[in-house]
C-alpha cells in the first residue's frame, strides 16, 4: 500500500510541475509556432534595399544584390528577397565581421 501511495504521489508532482512549467513557457512556444508556420515575406529590390538594407539602390547592389551569397528566388523573371533570409545573413555576416558596408 505505500508503493501505491508513493506512486499516486509523485504522479501528482508529475503532473503539477509539468502544467507550472507548461504556463510558464506557453507564450514562447506559441510566438515559435507562430513564426515558424508563418508565410515567408517576398521583397523586392526596392523594398529590401529600403526596409532592410537601409541604402541608396546602387550601394545595394554593389554591397549585397549581387553578392553570389545574398538570399533571392526567382519569382517569375523577377528576384524576390526572402526577408527572413535576407536578416539572417545580415547577422551571420556582421557575426564573422564580414560586412563591408550597412547603412
Amino acid at each position: 500500500m505505500a508503493g501505491l501511495l508513493n506512486e499516486t504521489v509523485v504522479e501528482r508532482e508529475i503532473q503539477e510541475t509539468t502544467t507550472k512549467c507548461f504556463e510558464k513557457f506557453k507564450y514562447e512556444l506559441l510566438a515559435s509556432i507562430k513564426e515558424a508556420t508563418e508565410d515567408e515575406e517576398l521583397l523586392t529590390r526596392a523594398q529590401v534595399t529600403k526596409r532592410i538594407l537601409k541604402c541608396s539602390p546602387n550601394t545595394a547592389d554593389k554591397y549585397y544584390l549581387n553578392d553570389p551569397t545574398f538570399p533571392f528566388v526567382h519569382q517569375g523573371e523577377e528576384k524576390r528577397y526572402p526577408k527572413k533570409l535576407v536578416t539572417q545573413w545580415i547577422a551571420q555576416k556582421a557575426s564573422r565581421g564580414g560586412m563591408k558596408y550597412f547603412g
